[in-house]
């Protein structure tokens, strides 16, 4: 079973719940891809290396690995060379979105690359285990539409990123929700 465990780059503490996942993760012996990323990306990377796990993939973009802290074995994915910023990272998301065989997100409500992420699974028919940092809260996630439903008991905001996103990434969903058409 591969992983992808990704997460907000501003949450840098490894709760409870996470990291009985990890546990789980490490007494299964499933196969971790892992991006380079500062925040969760360096906390999980941290934590495994803590505990010697071996079976981590570091995901990286053109070559350049920002953090490999348990010196594994590094995945490159190139982007464009026009990409930059967000699209350059988004590229080496999909790749990992593509890899594996479910996801583990850890989300503070508010992370884009974090959102995609999810949406990137769910569209290719793949679960997501789901960890809302701030409710301390673990869900799991089958299909797009229980995304939604996460996503309408968070802020406007993100209700916005989401439906950016949906039309970004050109996912042909359509929101059925009342509440959603409504905002």
């Amino acid at each position: 079973m591969k992983v992808f465990i990704a997460g907000a780059i501003k949450i840098k503490e490894l709760k409870k719940i996470v990291i009985e996942k990890l546990d789980g993760i490490i007494e299964n012996n499933f196969e971790v891809l892992l991006g380079d990323a500062e925040g969760i990306d360096s906390s999980i990377q941290k934590y495994f290396k803590s505990k010697n796990y071996r079976n981590v993939e570091i995901y990286c973009t053109n070559r350049e690995v920002r953090n490999n802290f348990g010196n594994w074995k590094v995945i490159s994915v190139f982007a464009k060379d026009n990409e930059r910023g967000r699209a350059f990272y988004t590229v080496k998301d999909k790749k990992m979105a593509n890899d594996a065989d479910i996801g583990f997100m850890i989300w503070n409500g508010e992370s884009e690359g974090t959102l995609n992420n999810m949406i990137n699974l769910l569209k290719s028919h793949k679960r997501v285990c789901l960890f809302l940092n701030n409710e301390n809260k673990l869900l799991l996630l089958k299909e797009i539409k229980d995304l939604e439903n996460v996503i309408l008991s968070t802020n406007l905001k993100t209700v916005s990123l989401y439906k950016k996103l949906l039309k970004k990434y050109s996912f042909q969903n359509k929101i059925e929700n009342e509440q959603m058409k409504l905002i």
